[in-house]
């Protein structure tokens, strides 16, 4: 084996390592505390994911109060309130789309029995 063939690039195995890491941590997590080694995209969750800070970031933040990442992370954090915010104003696209679709049956129905209840007192003499 030399560097250009190291199972440890490849993306499966890495995928794979995750998975079991997870595994292992959910396994000692009490209940209700999961870990999930996917992307937030991949499990469908639409939030922008925030920057590891790591040690170093952190060191800095606690003896200078800030650093670049934790502001940008601070950011980050400010910008998923206000998507979750605007929605929870909007509320779920597809049971608005649902709503707006009934409510139009409904008119539309109300607006043909009119017509036929008109048309019906045309008819009779």
């Amino acid at each position: 084996m030399d560097v250009s063939n190291n199972p440890l690039d490849s993306t499966e195995f890495l995928e794979r390592l995750r998975a079991d890491w997870a595994k292992q941590c959910n396994l000692m997590l009490p209940e209700g505390v999961r870990i999930d080694h996917r992307s937030l995209e991949a499990q469908g969750i639409e939030r922008i994911p925030t920057i590891h800070e790591g040690h170093a970031s952190r060191e800095i933040t606690k003896r200078c109060g800030h650093s670049i990442l934790n502001a940008i992370n601070r950011r980050i954090a400010t910008a998923n309130r206000y998507l979750t915010a605007i929605r929870k104003q909007m509320g779920d696209p597809t049971g608005l789309l649902g709503q707006f679709k009934e409510q139009a049956r409904k008119e539309l129905d109300t607006a043909m029995s009119r017509f036929r209840e008109s048309l019906c007192s045309i008819a009779s003499p």
